[in-house]
């Protein structure tokens, strides 16, 4: 049955329904979704929008802070989309940029355009290219060479009929290494918009967030903006109530940490989740090989097998380093991180930023 007023569709309140279409078109599918059904529909938000629809019609180039979780990749992947439709562009005349396999990977499963790491771009030749879109550039380094550089000069380029699109997405707190990243210093970040409504994460995993960030704002020893930094914590808001859960749990050792992931993996599964909803965090390569000999013992008792994100994130349970899942998200997250690792002291909050940003529902972190 459909509302007696359907039937009496005039001009004004035809209005109000193509206002209500554009909202429901204007949508993206929500990770804190389950699988079982039950869906939420995430609508952009009033910034989200903005960025979108008006951005692109004022400046080719742009610098986007982003707080963890506020849809920075999404954003990004619409305004690829947008480009494509509003200039009639070819897939090979858009470049996605970001310092990782995994998301590159993530991205090139949309079919929208090229996706490619830092280090590949600065090696390769992309001079078809029109329009750059960079994604995570905190985590850049600027060793094997001068991305920026390289990205401007190609959507300046004298032979394109007009300037390309340059647009650096970023977000400062997620730093996750004390490297020059190869971008300009923030003064000179002109023009910038920004994103403060978390969309991605559960209210607990928010507040844990910003509990962290506003530490980060005050005491880091980082080259980062803090009052910009300041002012967009300042706004920060969290879109929705969903709950969630975040646990911080001290074990002796490593055996003792692969059985209680283990054993709350185990749980997880009997609930409904499935392998998929679930990733397994270190902080270094060299703690993942540790963990995946005793973890894969564990986990055989559930029949749970896991694998890292290069080897596919489809079907199941990751487990990987931070800095490789950097862009992904889970509904479950296990961040197990060492006492000790280098540049501790700097990087810390940072990390654990980064660990909590990954997780939509759930969050277990273990020292």
């Amino acid at each position: 049955m459909y509302p007696q007023n359907y039937s009496l569709i005039k001009s004004d309140n035809l209005k109000a329904l193509f206002r209500a279409l554009t909202v429901v078109l204007l949508s993206f599918k929500s990770f804190l979704s389950d699988h079982v059904g039950s869906e939420f529909l995430n609508l952009l938000t009033i910034k989200q929008y903005q960025l979108l629809s008006e951005n692109l019609h004022k400046t080719k180039k742009l610098y986007v802070y982003g707080l963890p979780g506020t849809g920075k990749t999404i954003v990004a992947l619409k305004i690829i989309e947008k480009i494509r439709t509003m200039l009639q562009c070819k897939q090979e005349e858009v470049l996605y940029v970001c310092e990782n396999k995994p998301l590159r990977d993530f991205v090139r499963q949309k079919n929208i355009c090229l996706a490619v790491t830092r280090v590949t771009f600065l090696k390769a030749s992309f001079n078809y290219v029109k329009h750059i879109i960079i994604d995570e550039a905190q985590n850049f380094q600027d060793g094997d060479g001068d991305w920026h550089k390289k990205a401007l000069a190609l959507t300046s380029s004298a032979d394109l009929p007009e300037p390309g699109f340059f647009w650096i997405f970023l977000d400062y707190l997620q730093t996750s290494h004390c490297f020059p990243t190869g971008l300009p210093e923030a003064k000179w970040h002109d023009p910038v918009e920004s994103l403060t409504k978390v969309v991605r994460n559960s209210s607990s995993i928010y507040s844990y967030l910003k509990q962290n960030m506003e530490t980060i704002v005050k005491h880091s020893t980082l080259n980062i903006p803090r009052e910009r930094l300041a002012e967009l914590l300042h706004r920060a808001t969290c879109a929705h109530a969903v709950q969630g859960c975040i646990e911080v749990v001290r074990r002796r050792d490593r055996d003792e940490i692969a059985k209680y992931v283990a054993q709350h993996c185990h749980v997880y599964l009997k609930k409904g989740y499935s392998e998929k909803d679930i990733a397994i965090l270190c902080y270094r390569d060299e703690e993942v090989k540790a963990y995946r000999g005793i973890l894969a013992s564990e986990m055989k008792k559930s029949n749970i097998s896991l694998r890292n994100t290069e080897e596919g994130l489809q079907e199941h349970t990751i487990l990987d380093s931070v800095r490789r899942f950097s862009g992904l998200e889970r509904s479950i997250v296990f961040g197990i991180l060492p006492q000790v690792f280098q540049f501790r002291e700097k990087i810390l909050k940072n990390i654990l930023v980064c660990v909590a940003s990954r997780a939509n529902l759930n969050l277990h972190l273990l020292f």
